[in-house]
């Protein structure tokens, strides 16, 4: 939907917003508090990237604060 403003259609615009803003924050909340699982197996094998675990990545960040 594109909006015009000072047009007739600034508030269903407006609306739409609203709506979508209430949607995004339901889903968020539903996540935090449900938890969310992601897979990163197909980006492992098709771009060969290599994760990191997080306790790594966060020593790794300190001692590079450090020096």
């Amino acid at each position: 939907m594109i909006c015009h403003w000072g047009s007739s259609k600034t508030m269903l615009c407006n609306e739409y917003w609203l709506i979508s803003l209430v949607n995004n924050l339901f889903l968020h909340l539903r996540m935090m508090k449900e938890g969310f699982k992601a897979d990163g197996n197909k980006a492992e094998k098709e771009l060969g990237l290599k994760y990191t675990p997080i306790y790594i990545a966060l020593e790794e960040q300190i001692a590079a604060e450090k020096k």
